[in-house]
């Protein structure tokens, strides 16, 4: 099987984009990681640093912000399918650019 491997610009290409849409997926992610490590993240949102009291509240807020984010992801993914369908490919990622 493997040395019926076929390499054609078709399929480098199919490989550029998915690893580009895999760069454009974990961005969020990494976003998300590096505000919750920002000071002034605690100082906004009124959550105890780490090591004072009430810090276990601060870490129920950042599991439930890393949960939304990631529940946002997926419902993003599950809805992409119906709108591509009913508004058509491109109009659906016009959309999406916006938001």
């Amino acid at each position: 099987m493997l040395n019926k491997i076929v390499v054609n610009a078709y399929n480098l290409w199919v490989v550029v984009f998915v690893a580009i849409g895999t760069i454009a997926s974990t961005y969020g992610l990494a976003i998300i990681g590096s505000t919750v490590g920002q000071p002034s993240f605690y100082t906004y949102f009124n959550l105890p640093a780490e090591g004072q009291p009430g810090y276990s509240h601060t870490t129920n807020m950042i599991g439930a912000l890393n949960g939304i984010n990631s529940a946002g992801a997926i419902a993003g993914c599950l809805l992409r399918a119906w709108t591509a369908d009913y508004y058509g490919r491109k109009h659906t990622m016009q959309i999406g650019c916006v938001f």
